[in-house]
Order: C-alpha cells, then sequence, then structure tokens
C-alpha cells in the first residue's frame, strides 16, 4: 500500500467519547456497558458531590469530618445510658423501699381513708422528691405565691414532654391525684402505687372509661383534693404546646374549681418523649413556673381553655412559643 493510499488520520479518530467503564464492584455478572446517558449522570453525582465537600480552608471544614464525629456520638451515647441506668437505678430502689409500707398500710387505708387515701399521697410525693434529689438534680417553684391555699382543691394544667413531669409536681407540696393512661398503671410498683393511690386511669379510644375517668376527677374534687392534668393529652415530641382537650377545664366549671396553669421546663432536655429513661443529666435545675389561676366561676370552658394555652405557652423558650396559638377541642 503507497503512501498515498494511507487515509487521513481523523478517519481513526471516534465521533463520539467511548463510554466510561463501570466500576468493578457496580458492574454486573454479564459485565453489561452502561449507556452513555448513564455514564454522563454519574460523572454528574460525582462533581455534585466534590462541590459540596468543604474544602481544608473553609470555616466549615471540621464539621465535615466524619471519624470525630462518629466518635463523639460513641462517647456520647455511652455517658447517655449511664445516666439512665443510675436514675433508674434510684427511683426503683426507692420505689421498692417505700412500696413495702404502702402495700403493707394498703388493707387499712381502705378501711378508714378510701376516699382520699392520705398515707399513699405522702408515700408518692415522697418517693417522687427522694428520686430527684438523690439522684442530685435540682427543682425551683418560680411563682409559688400564685398558687391557691393548700387547702383549696385545684386543677393544675401543664405541657406535657417528659415522664419527669410527674416528679416536679411533688415540689408544689399539695395533694395531688394525676389523669394519666392506663398503660402507665402497668409499670411493675410504679403503676401499682398509683393505683393504690387512687390515681386516675384512662384509655384513650374507650368512651365509657373516659367518662368514668370524668367521674372520678369529679370525686377527687369533691373530697377537697387537687388534679394534675396534662392536656395535649400526650407528651410533644417538639416541645411546642398541642392544642388542649377541654375535659380538664369542664371538671374545673363542674365545681366551680380554680384552674392553675403551669409551665414546666427542663425535664425534655434531660428526658425526651420518646424515652423511658433520662438520657442526660441536665445542664440546669428543673423549673416548675406557676401562673395566676383561672376563676372558673367567670369564664367559660373555652375561654380557660385559650388562657391556659397563652399562659403555659408564655413561659416557654421563645424558639417553642407559638406564633398563633393553637385550635382548641371545642366544649
Amino acid at each position: 500500500m503507497s503512501l498515498l493510499s494511507v487515509p487521513p488520520l481523523r478517519a481513526f479518530v471516534p465521533t463520539h467519547p467511548p463510554a466510561l467503564r463501570p466500576l468493578p464492584h457496580l458492574s454486573t455478572r454479564n459485565h453489561v456497558r452502561p449507556s452513555r446517558t448513564a455514564s454522563i449522570l454519574r460523572r454528574r453525582r460525582v462533581l455534585a458531590t466534590s462541590a459540596d465537600t468543604p474544602s481544608p480552608s473553609s470555616p466549615n471544614f471540621r464539621n465535615s469530618e466524619p471519624a470525630a464525629d462518629n466518635s463523639n456520638n460513641n462517647n456520647s451515647k455511652k455517658k447517655l445510658s449511664i445516666v439512665g441506668l443510675i436514675f433508674l437505678a434510684i427511683t426503683y430502689l426507692w420505689s421498692v423501699i417505700l412500696f413495702i409500707p404502702m402495700a403493707l398500710a394498703h388493707p387499712v387505708v381502705l378501711w378508714r381513708d378510701n376516699a382520699t387515701r392520705r398515707f399513699h399521697d405522702l408515700i408518692a410525693m415522697t418517693w417522687m422528691r427522694w428520686s430527684l434529689q438523690t439522684a442530685a438534680v435540682s427543682t425551683n417553684v418560680i411563682n409559688a405565691h400564685l398558687l391557691p391555699p393548700a387547702d383549696t382543691p385545684a386543677v393544675f394544667v401543664a405541657n406535657h414532654t417528659s415522664y419527669l413531669d410527674i416528679y416536679v409536681f411533688a415540689y408544689l407540696r399539695r395533694r395531688i391525684k394525676y389523669v394519666s393512661k392506663a398503660e402507665i398503671f402497668r409499670i411493675p410498683i410504679v403503676g401499682w402505687a398509683m393505683a393504690m393511690a387512687g390515681n386516675i386511669s384512662f384509655k384513650r379510644l374507650d368512651r365509657s372509661g373516659q367518662m368514668e375517668a370524668y367521674r372520678r376527677m369529679l370525686n377527687v374534687l369533691e373530697n377537697g383534693l387537687s388534679l394534675v392534668i396534662f392536656p395535649e393529652g400526650t407528651r410533644s415530641s417538639t416541645g411546642k404546646l398541642h392544642r388542649f382537650k377541654a375535659g380538664a377545664f369542664r371538671a374545673a366549671k363542674a365545681l366551680n374549681a380554680p384552674v392553675v396553669p403551669v409551665t414546666i421546663l427542663g425535664t425534655r432536655e434531660s428526658m425526651p418523649s420518646h424515652a423511658w429513661v433520662p438520657l442526660k443529666y441536665p445542664s440546669q435545675p428543673l423549673s416548675v413556673v406557676v401562673h395566676p389561676a383561672l376563676d372558673s366561676s367567670k369564664l367559660t370552658v373555652q375561654q380557660m381553655q385559650d388562657q391556659a394555652f397563652r399562659s403555659i405557652d408564655s413561659a416557654l423558650p421563645p424558639h417553642l412559643r407559638q406564633k398563633k396559638p393553637a385550635q382548641q377541642q371545642p366544649h
């Protein structure tokens, strides 16, 4: 073949760039080569990932180091579990110790004081205070002067973000009964003690059970005791208030009992709504903020719902406050 018959060099240059080879760990058994479109998309994803990764000179580079984050998370989980186990051991130790005299005295209490069960209330308040004090968790009551007289039956309504919320009411030093979902009463020792003390359980989907719980709420108030009710009906996972249910305010209205709004602070930080034990030690004392009592004889159920909601919401951290009040359950 002569030099004149040699085809030009561009005849050997492909008109289209070759498709990228598939990565070994992504290739199929038959080694099917990806299409040109798939190759282009893959290259774009790689470029996008590279662009999103901060450079070493970027101020965010330190936060992008996965090894450091994983190490910190692992150490944090170990510390959190230790805190929870310590508190669980403390509260159950006191519950076992105090449950013994409670159980022994129960027949006598039912015989002599079935309506109020004063001895059981004393045991319950002691258990809650000693559990927090032994764990070195301090609790502050703010605006304690706004509390009604100790012998005045009242309905305390509060925000609810943690199981620790029930403990802090022991620092109000009032004889109270809790209104709680039935599952809590199944917890060994603690749930049994709540039932023996005459606290009120209810099932959310059981209409007849709810009516029975409402009747018992009225009996508690008629016997000169106070109620603690979380009107949201469940724990808030975000810390923001959910709309209030009307049951607590109806009971107060029926007997002209004052409604005392209370804001609880600090419990969610230590023990979020999904946790059964504290996940970390609180960075500051738990706080119970008491707001001015609402006169149920002068307000409607709807007015009490709205005013209690605004009062409780006003003491929350600014980022948790509602910009627009939640629509309350119709009464």
